[in-house]
């Protein structure tokens, strides 16, 4: 697994670091001291634990590039952290990490200069998400340290990777002036999640897919995880995609917003979401009830507008 993921990311401009594992215990000051794993007989000051995090040595990493002129870097890299939970009791995680840093493409008369943001990052960890097998990922915000913005990947409850923006604090100690995104993935969290069934092949649907327009008039503090894990709790196999594509928001509608969304439900059977049978539409709809707003919200369904009842 870990070469097809490798694969997918050299193809797409990535280069692979490999990092020592011994570092500086002063990039680590936020966490208690007893927690790191400190070397017996260090060679020198800057070279005394082992890392409790990936993200200071890939810096490192970054910042050597820098200094040398090479400004637009995709690094990748698979390492451990350590950690120790008491005295003699320690535990070691494999992950993997994203550094993205630069402009998206060469300079080139042929397009504007564009730098890496959250959304190229967020590409790419959708894509290896998507090549592991893992199903429906949920992505929320949630306070990480070094990361502002900073967003948590959770999938079967479990959270298996966060991704955000470096803090300009910790790129200031690395001396590094240009914004670095970056994700870390809990690889063995991963790996226990994968599917244990080969995927290689699957019939072809008999039916066509069918696809759901919704149109929620919702406050405008909820957030579209909110609608997500809520279309995400129906209790189906069919419900294989959802999709942000629009939104409206008018000072005339204050405090409220209009989402549209897409449902994509594969063609497996005759009658996947026809009216009145119980299918994923209707369960769908019903779903949008009291997890996001606390009442039954206003839904237009195609050309029509509906009120979801009790």
């Amino acid at each position: 697994m870990k070469e097809r993921i490798a694969d997918y990311l050299a193809g797409n401009g990535f280069s692979e670091i490999f990092t020592n594992s011994i570092t500086n215990s002063q990039y680590y000051n936020h966490l208690d001291a007893d927690t790191l794993v400190k070397m017996l007989n260090s060679l020198s000051a800057d070279l005394n634990v082992l890392r409790p995090s990936m993200l200071e040595t890939g810096l490192e990493r970054i910042a050597y590039n820098l200094n040398r002129r090479n400004d637009d870097l995709l690094f990748f890299e698979f390492g451990k952290t350590y950690r120790q939970e008491a005295v003699g009791q320690y535990t070691e995680k494999a992950h993997l990490s994203l550094y993205l840093t630069g402009r998206k493409l060469p300079e080139n008369w042929m397009h504007k200069e564009q730098p890496v943001d959250f959304y190229d990052l967020k590409g790419y960890v959708g894509n290896i998400l998507q090549l592991l097998g893992l199903q429906a990922p949920q992505m929320a915000v949630a306070p990480v340290h070094g990361l502002q913005p900073a967003f948590e990947i959770t999938s079967g409850g479990k959270t298996i990777a966060v991704a955000g923006s470096v803090t300009p604090a910790q790129l200031k100690a690395f001396d590094i002036k240009q914004p670095v995104w970056y994700a870390d993935f809990n690889w063995d969290v991963i790996l226990a999640l994968l599917p244990t069934k080969d995927a290689f092949y699957e019939e072809i649907p008999k039916f066509p897919a069918v696809r759901r327009d919704l149109a929620l008039v919702l406050d405008k503090n909820v957030p579209f995880a909110a609608v997500e894990t809520a279309a995400r709790s129906v209790k189906t196999n069919l419900l294989q995609q959802i999709n942000l594509f629009d939104v409206f928001e008018s000072e005339n509608w204050e405090p409220a917003k209009v989402l549209r969304r897409k449902l994509h439900l594969p063609g497996q059977t005759e009658n996947a979401d026809r009216p009145g049978n119980g299918r994923p539409g209707q369960q769908t709809r019903k779903s949008f009830r009291n997890p996001v707003t606390g009442g039954d919200p206003q839904i237009k369904h195609g050309d029509r507008t509906v009120h979801t009842k009790h």
